[in-house]
């Protein structure tokens, strides 16, 4: 990499991690403001309290800039590439012989390595602390093994499950309580019992929850199995037939699993895109299939996809040559929120029309020739030093 290739990428990278704190700064202090006194009502000293904040904020840090992190690339890349042209470097640069295509490499180098890194914390360090990314203030300083639970749906075997607690390292339920539907309601519509601990799939047995101590429905105890006509699997185990439980267990069979419970629509959002494709396969998240599917493709191509909006914004500075660097940062912020706005909206319209080409390529298809387009005016106006070089 040359003197001056390193000089633009060191610029970029610079100006994109002052954004990224300055951004993760105005949020922690919006959100502090309102959050402060649920923090200071569990914390044991000052010492507490400051580690806890800090360690909320670190994880929550990523989720902020999860959601912004293309609108950080193009504010940086725009920043550089305008603070540069202020200086009169571009205009140097240009003497020189170097095309604008050529100054904007280091930047797009730049772009792509922090668009790897936030990949793999998107991909690796987020699922792992998805319980924690739910948690509360209280319950994140707390460090406690017991979550709250949110309620989950079945949409297999059509079953709501919900309950007191999860202690997470034993992956037990605390007084569960399931809702049964359909055909399942044979002895009681509510199962309901002390304890239950989530068992992984083992040979023939699917994964699901093992209830002991089973307070309600008693006659399920004594009778035979739920089973499903619709979907001929059995989905409510009883003791009566199956040999391997004792005379108060019962088992449900479901794929909705502690972390789920605990995470919710934040499970959807921030697990890894494995977990995303299991579940894409798994029949119990089949009504949300489409969106599943939507969501999976658009994580393939993230890293890829989020640096549309540098190809739309940046060539703009040496199109324009605009010395105003409040005019060229509007225009990429009205590009780059025109491009976020656009994939909500593809992602809703596949998912209501069923159609999930749109809601995966939609934006692509949209913002990419718009991108060409740019670029190629920009490589036009690149060959113009070139002659009048050769023409003095």
């Amino acid at each position: 990499m040359k003197i001056i290739d390193r000089y633009i990428f060191g610029k970029f990278l610079k100006i994109f991690f002052w954004c990224y704190f300055s951004l993760v700064g105005f949020y922690i202090v919006i959100d502090l403001s309102s959050n402060i006194s649920d923090f200071a009502a569990v914390s044991n000293s000052l010492s507490h309290l400051v580690t806890s904040i800090i360690s909320y904020y670190f994880l929550d840090s990523f989720v902020v800039v999860d959601m912004a992190f293309p609108l950080l690339v193009v504010l940086a890349a725009l920043t550089a590439t305008t603070m540069m042209s202020l200086s009169n470097e571009i205009i140097a640069l240009l003497a020189m012989g170097m095309s604008p295509g050529r100054m904007l490499i280091p930047i797009l180098v730049g772009a792509i390595g922090v668009s790897c890194l936030f990949t793999a914390i998107r991909e690796i360090y987020l699922p792992n602390h998805l319980v924690w990314i739910s948690a509360k203030p209280a319950d994140f300083m707390k460090r406690s093994d017991e979550f709250s639970v949110v309620r989950a749906y079945d949409y297999f075997s059509q079953i709501s499950i919900d309950g007191d607690k999860i202690i997470k390292s034993e992956n037990r339920l605390v007084k569960p309580s399931i809702l049964l539907r359909r055909n399942l309601n044979r002895y009681g519509n509510r199962l309901m019992a002390s304890d239950a601990v989530y068992l992984e799939a083992q040979g023939e047995r699917r994964s699901g929850w093992l209830l002991s101590d089973v307070t309600s429905p008693s006659e399920l105890l004594t009778n035979k199995s739920l089973h499903d006509a619709e979907t001929n699997e059995t989905v409510v185990f009883s003791p009566a037939d199956t040999s391997w439980l004792k005379e108060n267990e019962v088992f449900v069979a479901t794929s909705l699993t502690p972390t789920y419970l605990i995470a919710g629509e934040n499970w959807l959002q921030y697990a890894s895109v494995g977990d995303l494709y299991k579940a894409l396969k798994d029949p119990t998240f089949k009504n949300e299939a489409l969106a599943l599917s939507i969501r999976v493709h658009s994580r393939y191509w993230r890293p890829l996809t989020d640096l549309i909006p540098l190809f739309l914004a940046v060539p703009l500075i040496f199109l324009k040559n605009d010395r105003k660097i409040f005019n060229s940062i509007i225009r990429g912020i009205f590009l780059t929120v025109a491009y976020a706005g656009s994939q909500y909206v593809s992602a809703y319209i596949g998912e209501k029309t069923g159609i999930a080409f749109i809601g995966i390529w939609g934006p692509t298809f949209i913002f990419v020739p718009i991108a060409a387009i740019i670029l190629g005016e920009l490589l036009k106006k690149s060959s113009t030093p070139k002659e009048n070089t050769k023409a003095s």
